[in-house]
């Protein structure tokens, strides 16, 4: 994987990066995880992380028809 090419940052690396394998054939798999300290509260997620997140599929899709 060409991490060194990324340009995403934060959340949205991991868009970047399963956008990647994909694209190159691997296998892409999950392991859920549960955060027993987060089942109440406040998320950390900024505006502008969220944003991020929403955008990088699109800049991804329009740098791969380039």
């Amino acid at each position: 994987m060409p991490i060194a090419d990324m340009v995403s940052d934060g959340y949205s690396f991991l868009v970047e990066m399963l956008y990647e394998a994909h694209r190159r054939g691997l296998r892409i798999g999950e392991v859920p995880i549960i955060f027993i300290e987060r089942r109440v509260g406040q998320s950390k997620l900024s505006g502008n992380v969220l944003l991020e997140s929403l955008i990088m599929p699109w800049r991804l899709v329009f740098r791969s028809r380039a």
